[in-house]
């Protein structure tokens, strides 16, 4: 009986311990249209400076709740927050913070010059990555929630608002059917008003130069996918001149498409 308690309670403790973290970090979305939207993070959470005991002669990670962590330098990882955030187009927006509420957090050693030109040079927030997923143009908030005060005590955001401004408007397709929102992109979308507005099929750009050499030319055709041989005697048949070639100067193209 001792020892189903001793489970019993050991269990308890650690979905406490496990939903401390979860409801210390909050995200949400204060404001949103079609020009920007202006979000509000939150994290109560305790700062861990895990291996600490071997720093900075190993890599040791600060540590913040259910945040991610990057390596930062060769001796220290930092904690961030990242989501992802639908964009009207791919152009990069502008991103104004206010409102930063901060905690000082004392350390038990104290951190390397490098190190700490390294942690109060990286920008509080930046949107990285922008691009489509699929048919959404996106990018990846990351927000970098620690900056050094000194070498034995650091800062630790615990609320940030930031304004999030679209530098395009979304792009008119007038007659066009816009493409579902997929299922992972609406979970993992942050701002979710506009999705189905701005879903667009991006242009395809041809992969390859249409300016291809002077030579003769040679076309080979395929009836299915696969991995196929030609030999000399192919060649041949195909009217190339049955003598010695240079292998330098025989190419092989795919057609514009990169099929």
């Amino acid at each position: 009986m001792d020892f189903i308690n001793n489970k019993y309670f050991k269990t308890i403790a650690l979905f406490i311990l496990l939903s401390s973290f979860l409801f210390a970090f909050n995200s949400s979305v204060i404001e949103e249209n079609e020009a920007g939207l202006k979000l509000q993070i939150t994290d109560a959470s305790p700062l861990e400076w895990r291996r600490s005991d071997t720093y900075p002669d190993e890599l040791s990670v600060f540590k913040l709740g259910i945040s991610n962590s990057i390596e930062h330098t060769h001796s220290l990882s930092i904690p961030i927050w990242t989501m992802a955030i639908a964009l009207p187009t791919p152009a990069a927006p502008q991103i104004h913070i206010t409102n930063i509420q901060t905690s000082s957090i004392n350390l038990e050693k104290e951190l390397t010059d490098d190190d700490i030109q390294a942690v109060n040079s990286t920008p509080t927030a930046e949107i990285q990555d922008i691009g489509f997923s699929r048919f959404s143009a996106s990018g990846i908030l990351t927000i970098y929630p620690i900056k050094v005060i000194n070498s034995r005590q650091v800062s630790v955001i615990r609320s940030i608002d930031i304004s999030i401004t679209y530098s395009e408007k979304a792009i008119s397709r007038s007659g066009t059917v816009q493409p579902k929102v997929s299922d992972v992109t609406n979970r993992s979308i942050v701002n979710k008003k506009f999705l189905q507005q701005w879903q667009q099929t991006p242009d395809r750009k041809i992969a390859k130069t249409a300016d291809f050499p002077t030579g003769k030319w040679f076309r080979i055709t395929i009836d299915e996918d696969g991995i196929y041989t030609v030999s000399h005697a192919d060649l041949v048949n195909a009217g190339i001149p049955n003598q010695s070639i240079s292998v330098e100067k025989v190419f092989l193209y795919s057609n514009a498409t990169g099929g």
